[in-house]
């Protein structure tokens, strides 16, 4: 199964790079696998996740990621260009990654629809602010030896963070937090859930994520066991009710 879309996932590229015409890969039925459950934090624990990340310089990292879901790469990749303070919101347009050990970035998201305008709330529109504050100290601490690359996420002497940092940051909080252990990728997870839990429809949350409705549906739409009580109860209600 991994072969079978590693190829077409590359011939894809192909095609979108006009080096051949169509993905022979489409015609080839690719094996099912087995359905990978991912873990999420529930609205309290990313209130502990966040107290825990506060001190860390690159708490607005963390900050980014659960409040807009936005990839690791996106977010990695941004720039204080794509931030607009008056207007609170990012525009997402680009992917920053690894590939065996290579730092690559591109001008480009995982998808068309990835290329997004994310509004903000006011308490991370002040987040930013206050990063891009302490940026411009250790810009005048470090003097000369500063790099000037116009990332919001860099490390003390202006170079953009690894890639990699995001998740190793991630993983040294949520230790110190007494979280479980689970991917970076799970806070765009708990994002979406969360949002559809809250009543905020589909279409909505898939353009905020980037991504096509029914794959917000397939992918992040989580239920917990709270959920089904609800719905247990709010039956036996209208049946009441009738």
């Amino acid at each position: 199964r991994i072969i079978a879309l590693t190829l077409t996932q590359g011939l894809d590229r192909a095609v979108k790079n006009h080096k051949i015409a169509f993905n022979p890969m489409k015609e080839i039925q690719i094996p099912k696998g087995k359905t990978k459950t991912v873990e999420l934090y529930s609205a309290q624990e990313v209130k502990v996740l966040l107290k825990n990340a506060k001190p860390h310089r690159l708490y607005a990292l963390i900050h980014l990621a659960c409040h807009t879901g936005a990839r690791r790469g996106e977010i990695c990749a941004l720039r204080w260009s794509d931030f607009d303070p008056e207007k609170g919101s990012i525009s997402i347009s680009k992917g920053r990654g690894m590939i065996n050990g290579v730092i690559v970035e591109e001008n480009s998201t995982k998808s068309k629809r990835g290329m997004r305008t994310v509004e903000l709330d006011s308490e991370t529109v002040q987040v930013l602010k206050s990063h891009k504050t302490r940026q411009s100290q250790e810009k005048l601490l470090i003097g000369e030896a500063w790099k000037e690359t116009g990332y919001i996420f860099t490390r003390e002497d202006g170079d953009p963070i690894y890639p990699t940092s995001a998740y190793s940051i991630f993983r040294t909080i949520i230790k110190r937090a007494g979280l479980n252990a689970v991917p970076f990728h799970s806070l765009r997870h708990t994002h979406a859930t969360e949002l559809l839990r809250n009543g905020i429809p589909p279409y909505i949350v898939a353009q905020r994520l980037g991504d096509e409705v029914q794959t917000i549906l397939n992918t992040y739409a989580h239920a917990k066991p709270e959920d089904d009580q609800v719905s247990a109860d709010s039956f036996a209600e209208i049946i009441r009710n009738a």
